[in-house]
């Protein structure tokens, strides 16, 4: 017959002090492999690091990105006794996601399309730690490890819609308080002259701060899921509505100081003011909605038995294994490119060659004309016809790289003296086949322009940036001409614009072959 003696306080705390110091040692061990490990991920994918750090740095809209990542790193030190009664395991299918994460870099860095690699870099350290740490280790640190999202900057393409419903609203304010007021899309003009609301006056600035400080008073201040979602609804809802307002503000001040208020530095002062306030007024809604949030607790395991130099030896080789792959990715990637510019060519761009009536005029001193980023060669002609004037503006690219791309956004279309109003997409017929293209109207010394755009990439035509990132993304993966070429006709209208764009159709029929006429067949 066995006998079982109880086990003597002092060995219990033997164990629990040796379970304790087996802990500690991994935790060092996988903290100290998730910093290195994030940062080698940063340092492969330095350029894409690099873009996200310089738009935290010099955009206005996405200042706050630069404390993203401090936030992060104070909300999981805050889960550190949490934390404590997990023990970190190496999780290795998280290198399945680690793949499909380079995968999406790969795409988006093929396509051109920044924020799909910034996604992809904040999604690969995701998996990284999961990787490194574990299932149960990275769920208590998947708030700080979502909240990273934040610090990616996208929202620009609300721009357009975020323009419309603030002339809406400060129109529709307008009317109640007896102003006479006029719209044509963005354009609104009363008594006191004309105003417009540009793409900085559309909020998106004050929405996605605001968007990001709700997400993180929701969670610090809330448990329930209603009242989470009820702060969000208000950091999402009280900006769109309170730029209405301040629109209507200023215009109403305008009107009611005969534009000696609310013009200049008192339309910037006023703005500032008004946010803060309402940004206060945000923060104090939220604090009414606060829940008492139980102290976190943890606790030390048992004796944990493993030996820790197994745990060293798999933690050593997952991280490896990780990176390697990582490094492969990166590695390709910049050999597909290389590979590119190795096959551009120079390309003549000439001027088209358009049948009668239309004739080569001289383009007026002031007209509108695009800035384009980085081309290789620009060519600028105006053609006329029965008093109608079309300006063609083209800009060619051997191959698109960092600084120098056809499709992006970062092309100027708002120029000195010109502000770009509604926009939208149409199709129109080039080269005798229907595509979609983008227009814009642009306002500058008293004229009003239609502005046609669209791409060329690899020999094909893309209406708008999504369509023109992704042919460009198939191209290089499957090795099309390199060529690329960014195209804009606009033409000047007073009362019709359905007018305008017949003329530029009409002007688009007269055409050759776009891309022989062009000179910019691969």
């Amino acid at each position: 017959m066995s006998i079982h003696r109880p086990i003597s306080l002092s060995y219990a705390s033997a164990i629990d002090s040796a379970g304790a110091l087996i802990l500690v040692r991994r935790w060092r061990a996988a903290g100290l492999a998730c910093v290195i490990g994030s940062l080698a991920i940063v340092a492969l994918f330095g350029d894409t690091a690099l873009r996200l750090a310089e738009t935290w740095w010099t955009s206005p809209t996405y200042n706050h990105g630069l404390l993203i990542v401090p936030i992060c790193a104070w909300l999981i030190a805050e889960r550190q006794r949490e934390l404590s009664s997990i023990v970190p395991e190496p999780a290795a299918w998280g290198l399945l996601l680690l793949m499909l994460g380079a995968g999406a870099w790969l795409a988006g860095h093929l396509g051109g399309v920044k924020v799909v690699e910034q996604v992809a870099l904040v999604a690969m350290i995701q998996a990284y730690v999961l990787t490194i740490a574990g299932t149960r280790a990275t769920w208590a640190m998947a708030f700080p490890l979502a909240y990273l999202y934040m610090a990616v900057p996208v929202g620009d393409g609300l721009v357009p819609h975020l323009q419309q419903v603030t002339a809406f609203m400060a129109v529709e304010l307008l009317r109640l308080s007896g102003i006479p007021v006029f719209v044509d899309g963005v354009f609104i003009t009363t008594p006191s002259g004309n105003f417009l609301v540009a793409e900085a006056c559309a909020g998106l600035r004050f929405l996605i701060a605001s968007i990001a400080l709700g997400v993180l008073l929701a969670h610090l201040l809330c448990r329930s899921w209603w009242r989470r979602a009820l702060i969000l609804a208000l950091s999402t809802g009280v900006p769109v509505v309170a730029n209405g307002v301040r629109a209507f503000g200023i215009i109403a001040l305008a009107y009611a100081t005969d534009n000696e208020v609310a013009a200049g530095f008192d339309h910037v002062i006023y703005g500032w003011m008004f946010f803060s306030l309402v940004t206060m007024l945000l923060i104090a809604a939220s604090m009414l909605l606060r829940e008492s949030t139980p102290a976190r607790r943890g606790h030390l395991p048992p004796f944990l038995g493993a030996a820790n130099n197994v745990f060293s030896g798999r933690l050593r080789l997952i991280a490896a294994t990780g990176l390697a792959l990582l490094a492969a990715t990166t590695g390709y990637g910049g050999y597909v490119l290389r590979a590119e510019a190795a096959k551009a060519v120079p390309a003549d761009v000439a001027l088209p060659a358009v049948a009668d009536p239309w004739r080569p005029v001289v383009t007026p001193a002031g007209a509108w004309r695009p800035r384009f980023i980085g081309p290789d060669q620009t060519v600028q002609q105006s053609y006329a016809r029965d008093g109608a004037r079309v300006d063609m503006h083209v800009a060619h690219f051997r191959f698109e790289r960092p600084g120098a791309e056809a499709v992006t956004g970062g092309h100027a279309f708002e120029t000195e003296g010109w502000k770009v109003g509604n926009s939208g997409g149409v199709t129109a017929t080039i080269d005798g086949r229907p595509h979609g293209v983008s227009y814009m109207h642009v306002t500058g010394g008293g004229s009003r322009m239609l502005v046609w755009r669209w791409y060329w990439v690899g020999g094909d035509i893309a209406g708008g940036i999504a369509e023109g990132k992704f042919k460009r993304f198939l191209g290089r993966l499957f090795g099309d001409p390199p060529g690329a070429a960014a195209f804009a006709l606009a033409v000047e209208y007073r009362d019709s614009p359905q007018a305008a764009a017949e003329q530029l159709q009409d002007f688009l029929n007269a055409w050759g072959p776009l891309e022989t006429a062009l000179g910019v067949k691969p």
